[in-house]
């Protein structure tokens, strides 16, 4: 059986034994990097991610924002809540959120020096 630690077909992504790239291709960091990019897949979403990436947004704010309803926004917060992208606080009758993954505000600013700059 193959070695379960690597994906199969890794040389059909070009990949050779020590190549610098074979260490980041593993089995499990693939799975970590294509969870993170099918969270940012999503179009809503991304929008939220983009906004966030500027500073804290209160509920209100991202859904004006965002362009979507109060329900979607509030299950798309949800989701980037549970992926352990974004941290919410109260303050008062408000509820803001912020990012706290560096690894998607990384990944924002490189998309957003492929694409707007």
């Amino acid at each position: 059986m193959a070695d379960e630690t690597k994906l199969a077909g890794d040389s059909a992504c070009g990949l050779a034994d020590g190549d610098p790239l074979e260490e980041f291709a593993t089995a499990e960091r693939c799975i970590e990097v294509a969870e993170i990019l099918s969270m940012l897949a999503n179009p809503k979403r991304l929008k939220i991610l983009c906004l966030l990436s500027e500073r804290d947004r209160s509920v209100d704010e991202l859904v004006r924002s965002a362009g979507s309803s109060f329900s979607a926004t509030s299950q798309q917060l949800k989701l980037l809540t549970l992926a352990g992208f974004l941290e919410r606080r109260r303050d008062g009758r408000n509820i803001f959120y912020r990012l706290r993954d560096e690894k998607v505000l990384s990944i924002l600013h490189h998309l957003k020096s492929l694409f707007v700059d």
